[in-house]
């Protein structure tokens, strides 16, 4: 079951127009949380960024807080599974304009969580450098999590042809941003650091949850190709991996060449918070 604006239907009867501006443009924003039973987890800071891509997009959104709260339990409800990945996407809807004349789209989908193998979280992942640069500080849209999701797709399938596991994108300013999917993490000198938000980075629910444990100091400090070749680990994290440790950038060995301590300790660290905060359910 899905929710598609005012009610629950079957995902094979879900229709939209083909008039709508995500379909034609691509103009659209999405969030992907996780859920537990009828909870989705840090679900206000999910609709706080939404909000925010909403207003890069110079869209106001026309839901309230509570009517979207109240789509995510409704979904979630509908489908009850013990673990989920659910995905929220808003649309202006269907019209000649950039705002659609008709009524915005909202459509929440809800399916079984699918986590990273345990032999690949044992083993590390590969990433591989996106050629293409993105613009000073990463451009308007770097801080909105938008439909138009070409490059972030193209570069990830790049990655993934050259046996890495996704992309990392970089300014033309030589400074790290993020990965086509993911945030990334840089242990130096002892202290774990991430770009901050103004070299074009989005912010990641699951980069906010280790920047407020303050383990190991952990900060924003900008970040270049020659700090994460320098670094003792690195690691990324998102809704989808959590928190992945990486062992190679462009083929060359980071840090001992597995997977380190840091990396460890923060992936547990964010499955207690995410235990205490979204207790498990059975059934």
């Amino acid at each position: 079951m899905v929710f598609l604006n005012r009610e629950l239907v079957p995902r094979s009867q879900a229709r939209i127009s083909i008039d709508n501006v995500s379909f034609r443009h691509g103009e659209g924003l999405f969030e992907t949380l996780r859920g537990r039973g009828e909870q989705a987890f840090r679900s206000s800071s999910h609709l706080d960024r939404l909000s925010a891509s909403a207003a890069v997009l110079r869209w106001r959104l026309p839901w309230s807080v509570a009517e979207l709260q109240g789509a995510l339990r409704a979904a979630l409800r509908a489908n009850h599974l013990p673990e989920s990945r659910v995905r929220l996407h808003a649309s202006p809807g269907a019209g000649p304009g950039s705002h659609g004349a008709s009524e915005p789209m909202l459509l929440v989908e809800v399916e079984p969580f699918v986590a990273v193998p345990d032999e690949v979280r044992r083993a590390g992942v590969a990433l591989q450098l996106w050629p293409y640069r993105r613009s000073r500080r990463g451009g308007i849209l770097s801080q909105a999590k938008t439909a138009s999701y070409l490059e972030n797709m193209l570069a990830r399938r790049a990655a993934r042809e050259g046996g890495a596991h996704d992309a990392l994108f970089v300014t033309d300013e030589g400074l790290v941003c993020e990965t086509a999917c993911a945030n990334v993490f840089a242990v130096l000198d002892g202290t774990i650091c991430t770009p901050p938000l103004e070299d074009g980075v989005l912010a990641g629910v699951t980069r906010q949850v280790i920047l407020e444990s303050g383990t190991m100091g952990a900060r924003e400090q900008t970040l270049t190709l020659e700090d994460l070749h320098a670094a003792e680990e690195i690691f990324i994290t998102s809704t989808g991996v959590e928190v992945l440790p990486v062992i190679a950038l462009d083929g060359v060995r980071v840090g001992q060449g597995s997977p380190g301590p840091v990396a460890r300790d923060v992936g547990l660290l964010y499955r207690q918070v995410l235990n205490d905060e979204l207790p498990s359910v059975c059934g």
